[in-house]
């Protein structure tokens, strides 16, 4: 018994030691903003652009079905209008949408706007990352439903031989609006993984470009 009793304590104890050798705050980096973000981070989330549930765990890749809701978002906000509303004006109805991996609203309604498209199979995949190409191409379709889609500019990215011809106006179109900008030291890094905190700040940006040239769809 005394053997066992030795055994757990030591065990414990070697528990609590690598418990302290963690950085102290390093639970909580998650929590809050890279310090680049955090300010439009916070006006972001004060122009109610970021629902309560997604306000944490910055550093992580926002899914499909997120940037669905965040794009919903800016439209109503921008709108001054319902979703609902805005489908109607439109002429588009989510009834004309389907997935066949999500039934979710958020997406069948950005699916409506042309905001977002699903894959050749049929399926959405809801839970999927999104490339820092294909956030551009959804920004730029996002701005498009709300009128605009000038202000493009040429590329100097050091990596703008990878960007697919796809997204390429959509990648003038939020770097000339300042919406997207590089990496590091200068990459666009087309195929890096687009964050929560990175798709906040670019959210916030849109709303702003929107108010300063006067168009909201």
């Amino acid at each position: 018994k005394h053997m066992r009793k030795s055994k757990t304590l030591r065990l414990v104890a070697v528990l609590l030691c690598c418990m302290l050798l963690v950085p102290a705050g390093a639970q909580a980096a998650a929590s809050q903003p890279h310090s680049w973000a955090q300010a439009e981070v916070q006006q972001a989330i004060s122009n109610g652009l970021v629902p309560l549930d997604l306000q944490g765990d910055y550093d992580q890749p926002i899914t499909r079905q997120e940037f669905c809701r965040l794009a919903v978002a800016l439209v109503e906000v921008t709108r001054e209008q319902t979703i609902a509303q805005v489908l109607s004006d439109k002429g588009v109805s989510t009834a004309d949408q389907s997935f066949t991996d999500t039934s979710d609203l958020y997406v069948l309604q950005c699916s409506a706007l042309g905001i977002v498209n699903g894959y050749e199979d049929g399926s959405f995949v809801p839970n999927g990352n999104i490339t820092r190409q294909e956030a551009a191409k959804m920004l730029y379709e996002t701005a498009k439903v709300l009128g605009l889609s000038s202000g493009g500019t040429d590329l100097a990215y050091s990596d703008t031989s990878r960007i697919m011809p796809y997204a390429i106006n959509a990648v003038k179109f939020v770097t000339g609006q300042g919406v997207m900008n590089g990496v590091g030291s200068n990459p666009f890094a087309p195929t890096g993984l687009y964050t929560r905190e990175q798709a906040y700040v670019t959210f916030d940006r849109l709303r702003r470009a929107l108010q300063q040239t006067g168009t909201g769809g």
